[in-house]
């Protein structure tokens, strides 16, 4: 009788969730995003509603944040929907650099002024200059991204130039 629970036991231990390994639906796939966006709810109870393991919610988290960024969203924005106490901003710096999609200098930037703007909004005093300063930051991450659009125009102007410059050779 013993022997039989211990084998009961580990049977449901080992289980895997009923859609382990099932392909996501569309409506299962919008449910998970809003649920990742709730910073109420844990990984380990987003797996037990969706009948899956903590794994393939990270992963698709992971999934999810690819998009995003690949959207034109900055890591920042990423973070305030994704974001949280473990799963920092690094850490989505971190999955976009393996997925080979991340843009080293632009989202340094954006993300350093981003950072520092969340700073001031921990201030409880509000006066003139913090309202001052948010505004300046604002206009640097917008400066930022006019930049980042120029020097990717001249690097497509440079490649028509050589292209050019190729055929005459010919």
């Amino acid at each position: 009788m013993i022997a039989h629970r211990r084998v009961s036991l580990r049977k449901i231990i080992t289980d895997k969730p009923s859609n382990h390994g099932k392909i996501w639906s569309r409506d299962e796939d919008v449910q998970l995003k809003r649920e990742l966006g709730l910073k109420s709810i844990s990984i380990k109870d987003i797996a037990y509603i969706h009948n899956r393991t903590t794994g393939s919610i990270k992963a698709r988290r992971k999934i999810y944040i690819i998009e995003m960024y690949n959207q034109g969203n900055s890591i920042g924005d990423i973070f305030k929907l994704y974001g949280t106490d473990k799963f920092t901003e690094k850490k989505i710096v971190d999955v976009l650099k393996k997925s080979g999609n991340y843009k080293e200098g632009e989202e340094n930037i954006k993300t350093k002024l981003e950072y520092i703007i969340q700073e001031i909004n921990n201030y409880k005093i509000k006066d003139d200059r913090i309202i001052l300063s948010k505004k300046i930051l604002k206009k640097m991450i917008s400066d930022t991204e006019v930049i980042m659009t120029k020097i990717s125009d001249f690097e497509d102007d440079l490649d028509t130039i050589k292209l050019l410059l190729n055929l005459r050779r010919d």
